[in-house]
């Protein structure tokens, strides 16, 4: 073969291997979840996730697990060079009163059991609307009383929420004639109930859920996603910023 085709297919080739063969040798960040966890919150935010460990010189590596093994049983898949472990909520339950490594970042939706790690992100749905913003779509807030707490994001004449002693179809058709009178777009739904079927019917309806419910969405209705941000407390876990960190929640759109 001629010289002058050798030396330049030599050396792309080496550049190629060289891109394969790194990232090999590079430490991993293990997300440990159970696999609701894995399809919902971590799934809409993985590429995203990927990249961030990447540039900071990590591979991402996600280790779906079951509930049902011991927890002195959870640990045994995780990649021997993971630098730090990130256990979804449920696991990090059956982690607490184990032998906890101090690489190990728990997850839960209070400190109570945060003392059990090192590293901890409290899940603060508190905050998970406060960022959201349409402002070329009317944007309506549905759901039962624990959805109150929501509704100072909201125009007070798009936000509908179930009475105590109201049944399911009776909210369902009120909602609906009022989304109708509002010409309401989208529906923002922080928990679903028997009430969102006949709304969901309703095809011309847009829905934004937590990524827990985004599977009983039909998907050309899905406008986006509320996830607790794991981006973000990542850039922290991998800059030292991070101890007990409050997870912020973001809206993916879908």
């Amino acid at each position: 073969m001629n010289r002058r085709i050798v030396l330049p297919l030599s050396l792309v080739l080496l550049l190629v291997a060289t891109f394969f063969v790194f990232p090999l040798f590079l430490p991993r960040v293990t997300f440990l979840v159970d696999v609701p966890y894995s399809d919902t919150v971590l799934a809409v935010q993985k590429r995203e996730l990927f990249f961030t460990q990447l540039q900071s010189g990590y591979l991402l590596d996600v280790e779906e697990v079951s509930l049902t093994l011991d927890a002195d049983q959870l640990l045994d898949s995780v990649n021997k060079r993971s630098r730090f472990i990130i256990a979804s909520p449920l696991v990090s339950m059956k982690l607490k009163n184990t032998n906890v490594p101090a690489m190990l970042v728990g997850q839960g939706r209070s400190t109570e059991y945060a003392s059990f790690f090192e590293h901890f992100w409290q899940i603060d749905e508190e905050v998970m609307l406060d960022t959201m913003q349409y402002p070329d779509l009317l944007t309506a807030l549905v759901g039962e009383a624990d959805a109150e707490r929501f509704a100072a994001f909201f125009p007070s004449d798009l936000v509908f929420l179930k009475g105590k002693d109201e049944q399911d179809s009776i909210f369902a058709d009120r909602v609906s004639r009022m989304l109708k009178e509002r010409q309401v777009i989208t529906i923002v739904a922080p928990s679903l109930g028997p009430w969102a079927i006949p709304l969901l019917k309703d095809e011309s309806i847009q829905w934004v859920v937590p990524a827990e419910y985004l599977s009983m969405i039909p998907q050309k209705q899905q406008s986006g996603v509320l996830v607790p941000d794991l981006v973000a407390a990542m850039k922290a876990l991998l800059s030292g910023k991070d101890g007990v960190r409050v997870l912020k929640w973001k809206t993916i759109n879908l």
